[in-house]
């Protein structure tokens, strides 16, 4: 702390870099204060993450997603009996593999195809979701748990794709 010579006592400005007993990262007032540093935001578990959420994505193709309740058909991920959709969720398997794969392999271009690839598995998301929750001929299905849970899941793939360890990458290459 230093004190300005030229003010009177009463008026005197301490100049410090940090307010004393506050640790780094916190300001005053409770408002926090993220660092940016040359390394940016660091995302350690990212990759562990994403391969997280497309074992679940595989898991939720398996739950309801809509229901018909004029023929009483129960849509699911893996099977929509008596509807023209085929297996909506069967694709989510296979970008997921894919994934995956990308999610591992510690080299720049796999994350760049990593970011792609999750964004095909969320566009494939975007049209499960409006093929099964439109009305068809009068009859309205019922949108199930599944089909928001599948969505969000492909979108936080997304988000973990775009979030590699930048500095694992660095050493390895």
């Amino acid at each position: 702390m230093a004190r300005q010579r030229s003010a009177k006592p009463f008026t005197a400005v301490r100049i410090c870099s940090k307010p004393p007993g506050i640790p780094s990262g916190i300001l005053q007032e409770g408002i926090l204060i993220f660092k940016v540093t040359s390394e940016g935001f660091k995302m350690k578990y990212s990759q562990l993450l994403g391969c997280i959420a497309v074992v679940l994505l595989a898991a939720v193709s398996y739950l309801p997603w809509s229901f018909i309740a004029e023929r009483n058909i129960l849509v699911t991920g893996m099977s929509a009996p008596g509807t023209i959709y085929g297996k909506p969720g069967l694709m989510h398997f296979v970008l997921g593999f894919i994934l995956i794969l990308f999610f591992i392999i510690p080299k720049i271009w796999a994350k760049r195809i990593n970011v792609f690839t999750a964004a095909i598995n969320l566009a494939w998301s975007v049209r499960n979701f409006i093929l099964l929750s439109t009305c068809y001929m009068g009859e309205c299905p019922q949108k199930k748990f599944g089909l928001y849970l599948a969505l969000m899941l492909c979108f936080f793939i997304l988000i973990m794709s775009f979030l590699p360890d930048l500095k694992k990458l660095e050493r390895k290459n």
